[in-house]
């Protein structure tokens, strides 16, 4: 799966200046995307059960 980005066990990683920008782009995308599904509820429906701290990953509001 990383062979592709230049990543193999034992081997140096030295990405090119047009992949660091992409990995660089991702990791901020994915920052972003891990706080806007942060375990911060939005919707009643988040909470998996009462009494407890579990929560669904996911709420969706069709509307």
């Amino acid at each position: 799966m990383l062979k592709p980005l230049g990543i193999e066990k034992g081997k140096p990683f030295k990405p090119d200046e047009r992949q660091t920008k992409l990995l660089t782009e991702g990791s901020l995308v994915g920052e972003a995307m891990a706080k806007a599904n942060d375990v911060e509820t939005r919707l009643a429906a988040g909470h998996y059960a009462e009494g407890t701290g579990w929560h669904f990953s996911i709420v969706l509001d069709p509307s």
